[in-house]
């Protein structure tokens, strides 16, 4: 049982850094920001905004909030799940 629930908490934990990925992405291309362009309005290093983006390394929440407050969108809007809209 306890594999199970690892395996489904990793599942999970995949899903949602895919969806949190794709979402910024989505909001950056739909405000013609380059990812040069978003981190410099965040602050956050240009790699960290690269890697959000992939979903790859650590997504911090600090980070997070940075990119939200840059694209000017409340930090949930990245955990929505995905529809066919431009934000």
């Amino acid at each position: 049982m306890k594999d199970d629930q690892e395996s489904d908490y990793e599942t999970t934990r995949l899903i949602t850094r895919r969806l949190v990925a794709m979402n910024i992405t989505e909001l950056r291309l739909a405000r013609r920001l380059s990812v040069a362009d978003l981190a410099r309005r965040a602050a956050v290093p240009e790699h960290d905004v690269e890697d959000v983006e992939a979903a790859s390394g650590e997504m911090l929440i600090d980070t997070l909030s940075s990119i939200a407050q840059a694209l000017d969108v409340d930090v949930s809007v990245f955990f929505r799940p995905r529809t066919n809209d431009v934000h």
